[in-house]
């Protein structure tokens, strides 16, 4: 019996040893970047605020540019640790004591002292001790919230402060749960609500005291990395995201608070430009080389492509639709407006739907989804006997080839894909082909609900599918002028180098690639552009620099 604690042991010393302090690598990484930044700052110098995102890419994507910033003059800057849910906690007692052990304020401590290598103080953190009373009444204000909520269109709408935090409340919920469908009288709802009421109080006191100049963030999703981003968008204060494959940064406003692309007016830009042609003729030619299972830059966060090598499995989905499931635990809410609150709820709908009309149909898995997801595709199945499920290696180019009706999804790539191969699509949420008849973009359940009927009389050519497909293609990922290209191009080196791989790369790997990113002109330009937005804002609040 000794021998399994002797293992546990190990085990634990371990878990504390590689999450509790610097690593050989992080020690490296530490001492490089600290030599790159000057300290002892005027405290008249702006203050930009970054994310201490726990990941090597956003470290050295902070790194460079606060440095790229430090170079154009005085600049303070500060960190907030964003960790606050754990993964999994709520499923099991097992999982809360081991997620307690891997990650807590000593594992948020790391993390914060890596990134002390460029970040003068820690701002915030969104956990922490808190006085007696003040944790009550947070609880108390929680609890009336959750009480409150009747539907999840409540929840969806629930706002704090003036500013909406429902949706990304139900997001963090089906990720962190994590469960494929919200669940109104779940305790773990009401945990949810407490720390997002805590994570606005905490962001709202701090840059209302200190009134940073800037915020870098990753993402603009979930509970984390969206409150503070709205707080400093209720503000006035610049808020820029790095999360967009689309483009180099995003800048996050009232009008637009998701880190992605907002394609409403994509068609029409489009016939404002010069010189159509040849811009239509370089998306057909990406698009095709997409088709022919290439991952671009687009989709390479994707780690097989949809089309790629054919499968020997024969594929029979003549005049059906094909209902093209998305990751279950992704985040629901990316786009302005959407017709479900979870992608569960969606597929039930769409099934029932379709088996009512008595319409024959098959069902794609998502090719990169989670292990979760893969489970809750079990429970689909069970729930649907005989559901007609596609298997995951066959590609999307046999279902066109064996003569598929239309494409069913939420706000999927596989749109313009589909378009380009003359498939028309039903969707039921803002996305980014919203403008381009192709899509037919419901803005209601039975607007949903009637298309999904007439699955087979949709209107529109393949001939103009395929046009606008490309005209989207060139929009979304090509409309970029030559600044703008190299910064983007400069990125996605960097995510392909230190985000999108298997294993950690060696600290010179590190360190060469950060290198590599900064430079060139363009992330000097970039900086030189940031450090201006600061100085207008400091005169704006009458300090100077």
């Amino acid at each position: 019996m000794r021998l399994p604690k002797i293992r546990a042991i190990a085990f634990l010393v371990t878990i504390m040893r590689d999450n509790y302090f610097l690593t050989t690598l992080e020690h490296y990484l530490r001492s490089h970047f600290a030599r790159a930044n000057l300290r002892r700052q005027p405290r008249t110098a702006p203050i930009v605020l970054i994310q201490c995102v726990e990941d090597y890419f956003h470290f050295a994507l902070f790194g460079k540019i606060t440095e790229g910033l430090r170079a154009c003059g005085p600049l303070r800057v500060d960190q907030f640790s964003l960790r606050s849910l754990r993964h999994g906690s709520s499923l099991a007692l097992r999982s809360l004591l081991w997620n307690s052990i891997d990650r807590n304020w000593l594992s948020d401590w790391k993390w914060r002292r890596l990134y002390g290598a460029y970040a003068d103080r820690t701002a915030y953190r969104a956990t922490g001790w808190l006085a007696p009373w003040t944790a009550l009444t947070l609880w108390w204000a929680a609890w009336r919230l959750w009480r409150a909520l009747k539907t999840l269109d409540d929840l969806a709408q629930l706002t704090v402060r003036g500013i909406l935090i429902g949706d990304l409340i139900i997001d963090s919920y089906i990720r962190f749960k994590p469960a494929p469908a919200l669940v109104l009288d779940d305790l773990y709802l009401l945990v949810i609500i407490r720390q997002s009421l805590k994570d606005i109080g905490k962001a709202a006191r701090y840059f209302r005291r200190h009134r940073p100049a800037l915020l870098l963030t990753s993402y603009a999703t979930y509970i984390q990395h969206g409150i503070p981003a709205r707080v400093a968008v209720q503000q006035g204060i610049p808020v820029r995201a790095f999360s967009n494959l689309q483009d180099f940064v995003t800048e996050i406003t009232r009008d637009n608070l998701s880190n992605t692309r907002d394609g409403k007016n994509y068609k029409r830009d489009f016939s404002t430009l010069s010189d159509t042609m040849s811009r239509l003729t370089a998306a057909e030619r990406q698009l095709n080389d997409r088709l022919n299972g290439r991952v671009d830059a687009a989709t390479s966060y994707m780690k097989t492509s949809a089309y790629g090598r054919t499968s020997g499995k024969e594929c029979d989905v003549g005049g059906m639709p094909v209902i093209f499931l998305h990751d279950f635990y992704d985040s629901v809410h990316l786009y302005r407006w959407i017709c479900f609150h979870d992608f569960w709820s969606w597929a039930c709908f769409t099934i029932d739907t379709l088996q009512a009309a008595q319409i024959s149909f098959a069902v794609k898995p998502h090719p990169n989804q989670i292990a979760d997801s893969s489970e809750v595709m079990n429970r689909l199945s069970k729930k649907y006997q005989g559901l007609n499920v596609i298997p995951a290696d066959v590609t999307n180019d046999q279902l066109i080839r064996s003569g598929m009706a239309c494409a069913v999804t939420v706000y999927g790539t596989v749109a313009s894909e589909m378009a380009f191969m003359g498939i028309p699509t039903i969707s039921c949420g803002d996305n980014p082909h919203v403008s381009f008849e192709f899509c037919h973009t419901a803005r209601t359940r039975e607007d949903y609900a009637k298309l999904l009927r007439n699955c087979h009389g949709l209107s529109g050519t393949q001939a103009e599918a395929r046009r606008e497909s490309c005209i989207f293609y060139y929009m979304h990922n090509l409309h970029l002028d030559r600044d703008q290209q190299g910064l983007k191009d400069k990125i996605m080196e960097l995510r392909r180098r230190l985000f999108f791989i298997e294993s950690t790369p060696p600290p010179q790997e590190i360190v060469e690639a950060a290198a590599d990113f900064a430079s060139g002109p363009e992330i000097s330009a970039f900086c030189s552009s940031l450090y201006g937005l600061m100085q207008e804002d400091a005169v704006r609040r009458g300090s100077g620099l």
